[in-house]
């Protein structure tokens, strides 16, 4: 902040003594610049050392509620992840009614569209911040449920093995 006010105000006066043909007005910015920033440096940098030790301290007192938020952040990060990996999911499933089939995408689509990514949200922050399961474990019951959805024929466009009446052709 200082160095952002002073160093105007230096070449402003040394412009003016440039103006009338002097060189010193030059080396006077250049050197008084450079002696301003060189201070501005030494001063923050201290400044910035002490703050930094305190607040590494600090975090080292608050860890826990520390690792709390880190692990609240990845809920979040695994829910960003997982809508937008869901919000391309193609329901391969159908129910069926008087007037026919009704595809189940086209359910979820247009009548509950982010259902699936609001669910597995939810599951996972339950099971990350009430459960104090980890995020590794997290993520396999996740790879499981996906792959158990896809082998029921409920996700994709994948040919699952099974028989199943509920898998439109």
């Amino acid at each position: 902040m200082i160095r952002c006010l002073l160093v105007p105000l230096l070449a402003a006066v040394c412009c003016a003594l440039a103006s009338n043909g002097n060189m010193a007005g030059v080396f006077v910015m250049i050197l008084l610049s450079a002696a301003v920033t060189i201070a501005c440096r030494m001063i923050l940098i201290n400044i910035g050392y002490a703050k930094g030790v305190r607040a590494a301290e600090s975090f080292m007192k608050h860890a826990e509620e520390l690792k709390h938020g880190s692990r609240l952040a990845g809920v979040f990060m695994l829910g960003a992840i997982t809508v937008i990996a869901v919000s391309g999911l193609n329901f391969s499933a159908g129910l069926v009614s008087d007037s026919g089939v009704m595809a189940l995408n086209n359910l979820m689509a247009y009548v509950l569209p982010g259902l699936a990514g609001l669910a597995a949200v939810c599951l996972a922050y339950h099971m990350l911040a009430k459960k104090n399961r980890s995020l590794a474990f997290t993520v396999i019951v996740f790879m499981i449920a996906g792959l158990a959805l896809v082998l029921l024929g409920f996700a994709g466009d994948y040919v699952t093995p099974l028989a199943l009446p509920w898998v439109m052709k």
